[in-house]
């Protein structure tokens, strides 16, 4: 029976592995990160956004949209301390960051607030507080 050299079946196996942990394995051999999380680091380290918000505290990121190779992050400590950064990811620079006011709520349709309604009424904590009356500021 004819055998083939060990060095051969060392080198195809060899050529198997660095295959496929550069295929399926990258992001961990590599240190990539995904675009999203890279756009988040960028801008909570960035001097604009930490800037742009009151008070002290963690910074959360809530949401993050990439296009090509620019991101927007919201981000933000409460819901009336919130930055919106864009973020440039082949500079890794914040190129613009904007704080908003207050929440934004969009305006509900009839057949939606009366849904919000019902929910909030079949809340025991919600009937207790109807059953109190209103508080009377002093």
């Amino acid at each position: 029976m004819w055998q083939r050299p060990v060095w051969k079946f060392a080198s195809v196996t060899l050529v198997f592995i660095l295959v496929f942990t550069s295929v399926f394995l990258r992001f961990n051999l590599f240190g990539n990160e995904p675009d999203t999380v890279l756009a988040s680091n960028i801008a909570l380290n960035s001097q604009e956004v930490p800037g742009l918000l009151d008070g002290k505290g963690e910074i959360r990121v809530l949401n993050v949209d990439v296009t090509g190779f620019t991101a927007r992050v919201i981000c933000g400590r409460d819901v009336s301390n919130i930055v919106q950064a864009d973020v440039d990811l082949k500079a890794r620079r914040v190129t613009r960051a904007q704080r908003f006011s207050g929440l934004f709520v969009p305006e509900l349709a009839e057949s939606q607030k009366a849904d919000a309604v019902n929910i909030a009424g079949n809340d025991m904590r919600v009937r207790q507080m109807m059953m109190q009356g209103p508080v009377s500021e002093k």
